[in-house]
């Protein structure tokens, strides 16, 4: 094998001893053209190894020059290259980014989109009936990249992107950016606020096909395993063993239901053998349901009260019905009449 000079072949002291030791493996030969050594005797084994540390020094150099650059560009709030985001333009000047302003107001509307749904999913069916994709871009060999559907990596990456309040991330440092923000500092901070607390209870809806509000809670007592929910399927008719909807059940969001359920039981222990059903309720569990009635019954004054349950859309969960819109923080004002829920223990 002929080589220019030997750190052409690898920079990498370990790479190229190993490469070294499968040339011999092989009986394979290497020499370079500019660099004259001999591998035949220890001399010229120790002038290639003190060659290649040098060349392996010199990569270390210019990697550790290039990430100090890339660092203080970022710190000076610049653009540094990359892909382009969705509502910015890269400016043909470089090192810059324009607003995009058709592609600007389609970020407001997803960020409005998210806290009106404070789901991911909701905002990508959203998105996807509006055919709302990521932005096209061209690269310098002329070839067309981007213009995907979101997902909901991709939609949660694009929600605490601290570029649209016009900063700059560089690992964990947050920068001012030299481009102007596109969302209220505000907006974005709400939004931050939310999406934790989205990915611990799975968004508005519950993702539970077949109404099981117990699932997690039941358990053979035999066995000590859990039980999951399944049915068959006959005649194009679906049966899951469950009864028939309750009339009370309509006073609740399914979010809700299963809530209930989790404040009140603790576990359900079913005995296949014997045919017996054990339930073990939580001992705070009444009294939790009792404080957030009381709340509610305090909104019947219309003032602002504060919502103890967590919200999971534009209007106050509380276990009734009222509808309470949010004024900020975790305050509430009621906007319908109460409706609550007959519970038995």
């Amino acid at each position: 094998m002929v080589i220019y000079k030997v750190d052409r072949l690898s920079r990498s002291l370990l790479d190229f001893s190993r490469i070294l030791e499968l040339f011999e493996m092989h009986h394979v030969s290497f020499v370079s053209v500019t660099q004259l050594f001999n591998t035949a005797n220890s001399m010229g084994r120790l002038m290639l190894n003190v060659l290649l540390s040098f060349a392996q020094f010199e990569r270390e150099i210019i990697l550790e020059r290039t990430w100090d650059k890339i660092a203080a560009a970022r710190r000076k709030g610049t653009w540094v290259g990359g892909m382009p985001l969705l509502g910015y333009d890269v400016d043909p000047k470089g090192s810059k980014l324009v607003v995009n302003k058709l592609e600007a107001k389609r970020i407001c509307s997803i960020f409005d989109l998210y806290l009106n749904h404070r789901s991911l999913i909701s905002v990508i069916a959203e998105l996807d009936q509006r055919q709302w994709n990521h932005n096209v871009w061209t690269t310098r060999s002329g070839t067309e990249r981007g213009g995907k559907p979101f997902t909901k990596a991709s939609l949660h990456k694009l929600l605490t992107n601290v570029t649209y309040i016009g900063k700059v991330r560089y690992k964990s440092e947050v920068h001012d950016g030299a481009h102007a923000a596109i969302i209220d500092t505000e907006v974005w901070q709400r939004v931050q606020s939310t999406i934790p607390r989205n990915g611990r209870t799975g968004g508005v809806e519950v993702r539970d096909k077949f109404g099981a509000m117990l699932k997690g809670l039941l358990r053979c007592a035999s066995c000590d395993a859990g039980m999951t929910p399944s049915h068959a399927t006959k005649g194009g008719a679906t049966d899951d063993g469950a009864p028939g909807a309750n009339p009370s059940d309509q006073l609740l969001t399914p979010r809700e239901q299963c809530r209930v359920i989790q404040m009140l039981v603790e576990w359900v222990d079913y005995d296949g053998n014997k045919g017996t059903l054990a339930v073990t309720f939580h001992p705070e569990g009444i009294r939790n349901i009792g404080d957030e009635v009381a709340v509610c019954e305090e909104a019947n004054k219309g003032e602002l009260v504060l919502c103890q349950p967590l919200k999971f859309g534009l209007n106050c969960n509380c276990i009734c019905t009222t509808d309470f819109q949010s004024v900020g923080g975790n305050l509430c004002r009621r906007t319908g009449s109460p409706s609550y829920p007959k519970i038995e223990p």
